[in-house]
């Protein structure tokens, strides 16, 4: 399989999570045994080790991966990376936020959290963006991508600053904006400040639940103390993100025949 970022630069000091917890219940019933990352395939490579690679790929060192069930089949694949990848289990949901907050001790050390989604794979322009975070002191850079027919559920403006979010076909506003509304999408690649998510620890970590983008979650705490979270829009190759039976029958035939 080709590489799946393009004119990589390394991200320095960087350590890595991937979301793979959850019970894949709109794909069941094959997602009974086997976890949605580890069942989805491309070219029979799993969609989890395509997301570990493509960040042993731009230079970090350690990954951590969140799951739910399936620890044999989790295990067969991560001691392929002799050390570099890490298990987290969750016995019930807690949202990505609180999945990071509960990482956070772990990870001091590192200047920045690259997280990805277990069940979606793209290959992407990623040259640029480790000096664009460090240049303008980014504290939450998400990807995102105009050539994509991704719902588009972020609200930004002109200079591509995340201000609000579409829910259930609603707008909620983090902070108060009077100016035109323009739409975005998320593709589930973000990069985080280490040092915003220590602000905001202490905050974040007494709810039971904690989501990323709805009323009082991760971003919308890291916007109220004033860190600055940028929405890039990346040139995309190819992306692809299984959600339903019908979409995982289709894929597989075109991918996997």
């Amino acid at each position: 399989m080709q590489s799946s970022m393009l004119k990589t630069k390394t991200m320095k000091n960087t350590v890595g999570l991937i979301f793979c917890s959850g019970y894949g219940k709109r794909l069941l019933p094959y997602t009974k045994i086997t976890p949605k990352p580890i069942l989805l395939k491309h070219s029979n490579k799993s969609f989890l080790e395509i997301n570990i690679e493509k960040l042993l790929e731009i230079g970090i060192e350690k990954i951590y991966v969140s799951y739910s069930y399936g620890y044999n089949l989790f295990t067969k694949i991560i001691q392929k990376y002799n050390g570099k990848v890490q298990l987290i289990y969750e016995s019930h949901p807690v949202g990505q936020g609180k999945t990071i907050c509960n990482l956070l001790p772990e990870i001091k050390k590192y200047k920045y959290l690259y997280t990805a989604n277990g069940d979606t794979i793209m290959k992407y322009d990623s040259s640029g963006i480790y000096d664009y975070i460090v240049e303008n002191n980014i504290d939450l850079l998400i990807s995102s991508s105009s050539n994509l027919e991704v719902e588009k559920n972020l609200l930004i403006d002109e200079n591509r600053n995340l201000y609000g979010c579409k829910t259930h076909n609603k707008e909620y506003l983090y902070v108060k904006k009077t100016d035109n509304v323009i739409y975005a999408n998320s593709l589930g690649d973000n990069v985080f400040s280490i040092s915003s998510l220590t602000n905001i620890y202490n905050e974040a970590l007494i709810q039971d639940f904690l989501g990323f983008y709805g009323e009082n979650d991760l971003v919308e705490i890291l916007l109220k103390h004033k860190h600055k979270v940028k929405v890039l829009d990346v040139v995309v190759h190819s992306y692809h993100s299984i959600n339903t039976v019908d979409e995982f029958k289709i894929f597989n035939k075109n991918y996997n025949a």
